[in-house]
């Protein structure tokens, strides 16, 4: 069948080369299409008669098909290369592999990103990673500790542009054992609107004495880093009303992440789905974003493990010690 297609070919291809046939002379002689014409085409005038012949097709190494000497070999690259890509590390094998074969196994080991390998390397042994670096891969496998609700609330900031309002500046908490949260919008980001925040629609929205700590970072609306021996203004206040303000650590945005991911959860559920809309008052935005921060704290369950490990599934139930079955009696 092969030898037919061949000289099949061939006659196809010398008349062409007489003739100078156009794809619509030889689809319309011979039956075969556009691409089929262009592709032995561009065969014929490369190879010659030797294009036209079918070509016997390699068969690709997978990645289940690499031998465990094999496998050791790309791991051993990689040890010592973590940013080369599936190209590059395909090309320095000594053994023939395609940068797909490369891929494929680089995820099944996991290690199909820079970051992963060079995370992989430095758990290896090999210091490939910064001291921020270091630090930020070490918080993934620390906690928080709060084991009572108010014990701990991160606060944070994040400016965003509304039409109507222009740029608008948001104060956000979350309490670090329940992960309630808290959200309000102001025009300037000031440290009399932090501690209106925190004083005002955290502390008068909870029971007596119960929010222990505020966490921050080390912006000027929450700390001042010029003043020496004089208390910053946010301090100061949240001080008179027996509440500690710990900030973070420099260059460790990562230890305030309770508020940070409450930050990206209301950019993407709340300000993404509203961006084309116009407000006309800080007040009817603000209005919004309450019914939003309502059905986050009592309708959108939460799979934090210190919920599930006190029996809630919603952060306002565990925020307030509300359970699911004292909830269930009232509605009766």
């Amino acid at each position: 069948m092969s030898d037919m297609s061949f000289r099949l070919r061939k006659i196809i291809f010398d008349e062409w080369k007489r003739k100078r046939l156009t794809w619509q002379e030889v689809k319309y002689t011979y039956g075969f299409s556009k691409a089929w014409f262009y592709k032995f085409r561009s065969r014929f005038l490369k190879y010659g008669e030797d294009g036209l012949r079918d070509r016997k097709r390699e068969a690709p190494i997978l990645p289940f098909y690499l031998g465990w000497a094999q496998k050791l070999m790309i791991l051993n690259y990689i040890y010592d290369n973590p940013t080369h890509g599936p190209d590059r590390i395909a090309r320095n094998m000594p053994f023939k592999i395609s940068a797909n074969a490369v891929w494929e196994y680089l995820v099944i080991e996991n290690l199909n990103t820079r970051r992963k390998r060079r995370l992989w390397a430095e758990e290896q042994g090999k210091p490939v990673l910064t001291e921020r670096e270091k630090g930020a891969y070490m918080a993934r496998s620390r906690h928080v500790e709060s084991n009572m609700p108010g014990e701990l609330v991160s606060v944070d900031t994040f400016t965003v542009s509304v039409k109507g309002l222009g740029k608008i500046w948001q104060f956000t908490a979350c309490d670090t054992y329940s992960s309630y949260g808290w959200a309000r919008v102001y025009i300037e980001k000031t440290s009399d609107n932090a501690v209106d925040f925190v004083l005002n629609h955290i502390v008068k929205n909870a029971s007596e004495s119960k929010i222990k700590r505020v966490l921050t970072d080390r912006g000027a609306e929450f700390h001042n880093w010029q003043a020496k021996l004089i208390l910053p203004n946010f301090t100061y206040q949240l001080n008179k009303h027996g509440i500690i303000h710990s900030l973070t650590k420099v260059k460790h945005p990562w230890t305030n992440g309770y508020a940070e991911r409450l930050n990206q959860t209301i950019w993407q559920e709340f300000y993404l789905c509203r961006l084309t809309r116009i407000f006309n008052s800080i007040e009817e935005l603000q209005k919004e974003l309450d019914k939003f921060m309502a059905e986050y704290n009592f309708k959108r369950m939460h799979s934090g493990y210190k919920l599930k490990a006190g029996g809630f599934k919603f952060p306002g139930h565990a925020f307030f010690d509300i359970h699911e079955k004292d909830r269930m009696i009232e509605i009766k």
